[in-house]
């Protein structure tokens, strides 16, 4: 069965060419009083051919573990390079910048965060 995402709100989200939907992160809202902060980290190629909108082919892409703590998180933001190849994650809660991903070297990743 196809990836379905968590309904979160508060995300950092982004598009890459304005093909490549990018969403990471947010809250699950769990009642009137109560949310779970997410990790998740999501893709949707738009330029894929033959896709119904009632399924659509969601990627998700893995977070390492020594990376998950810190990339929980919502209220943030993400930049892409200009090369769209490189996104950093940015959270003003938290100092600044949280890690970087690097699209194109075999999903590489680096801390930022200190």
């Amino acid at each position: 069965s196809a990836l379905v995402p968590n309904a979160v709100y508060s995300v950092a989200y982004t598009t890459i060419d304005e093909s490549i939907f990018i969403i990471q992160g947010g809250g699950k809202y769990q009642n009137s009083t109560s949310s779970i902060v997410t990790s998740q980290f999501i893709t949707l190629d738009t330029t894929t051919s033959g896709w119904n909108t009632s399924n659509p082919p969601w990627k998700s892409i893995t977070i390492p573990a020594a990376l998950a703590p810190t990339m929980t998180t919502w209220w943030h933001s993400i930049s892409v390079s200009p090369n769209g190849q490189i996104l950093t994650f940015w959270d003003s809660s938290r100092n600044g910048s949280l890690a970087s991903y690097n699209r194109t070297r075999h999903d590489e990743w680096s801390s930022t965060f200190s």
